[in-house]
């Protein structure tokens, strides 16, 4: 185990959590530069072993992949934690900062918080997590990741409660909200692909794009 500059013990992040989960994407052995701790609000300490979600991802739902799976190219992914509502009202730019405290490099992985606020043309009324819930019955008009079916799951991990086990989700109402990670919700896994593919379509719900080369 670990010790701090002051010659402290650093704990396991994610000690005693089997009933509500652990809301870190990756063990830090496996994050880029591999940070001896993972620091997420209030909760520090070594993550130990990458997510159930992770691990499903990047090994079973990607073996599924068949057609065009070699497009798909490893990417650095910005994993830090949020504190969310406690940094000026979870205000997208900050937001930003601290995703980027930590990365994470695979295939599959899941969209962030601030990719889901980015992805609103309404950036008035929705540009943070507080004004994304506030205003979601406008927000949801305006997003184009928003679809009026079931609960899903991001990527970011929440600083919140008593235990490193909170993370963010857009619920099936179109806002952001938050719970442990033993939860269950649906997911959407995002990727990367190959600079070099072709396309076919026009990128509209009707018309999607299709990989023909």
């Amino acid at each position: 185990m670990p010790f701090d500059e002051q010659g402290l013990r650093i704990s396991g992040y994610c000690s005693n959590m089997m009933y509500y989960g652990c809301n870190a994407w990756s063990a830090t052995a496996n994050m880029v530069g591999g940070p001896a701790e993972y620091i997420n609000g209030p909760y520090r300490g070594l993550v130990e072993d990458d997510s159930s979600l992770n691990k499903y991802l990047n090994t079973i739902y990607l073996g599924t992949i068949q057609t065009n799976a070699d497009k798909i190219v490893s990417h650095d992914f910005n994993i830090g934690g949020i504190v969310g509502d406690n940094n000026s009202n979870g205000k997208i730019d900050l937001i930003l900062k601290e995703e980027l405290n930590y990365k994470w490099n695979g295939k599959i992985a899941l969209a962030s918080v601030s990719d889901y606020l980015n992805a609103n043309s309404n950036q008035s009324m929705c540009n943070s997590v507080v004004l994304q819930s506030k205003n979601y019955k406008t927000c949801v008009s305006t997003n184009w990741m928003y679809k009026s079916d079931k609960s899903w799951w991001l990527m970011s991990s929440y600083a919140y409660s008593d235990y490193a086990s909170y993370g963010f989700y857009v619920y099936s109402g179109g806002y952001l909200a938050s719970f442990i990670a033993a939860d269950s919700h649906g997911v959407r896994p995002s990727l990367y692909l190959s600079s070099d593919i072709n396309l076919s379509g026009t990128g509209s719900e009707l018309d999607p794009y299709i990989i023909v080369s």
